[in-house]
């Protein structure tokens, strides 16, 4: 259909210094038209704009890129 749907883990060593799958998903969903929520080590969300996928995923290894950089 025109959902999109992201699933996101986080490998727990990763967890163990900060990083969370939750929080993650939280700043990549709203792209999407969509809300989502999880655990630390394992999000998902779904969207009602499939459009905006790539958009997300541009945006998601920004994200993981700038939070590896930090710890």
């Amino acid at each position: 259909g025109e959902n999109a749907f992201i699933l996101v883990t986080v490998s727990d060593d990763l967890v163990k210094k900060g990083v969370s799958a939750a929080e993650f998903i939280g700043q990549i969903a709203p792209l999407i038209n969509g809300s989502g929520g999880g655990r630390p080590n394992m999000a998902q969300a779904g969207g009602k704009n499939q459009g905006k996928l790539k958009e997300a995923l541009a945006k998601a290894q920004h994200i993981i890129e700038e939070k590896l950089k930090s710890i």
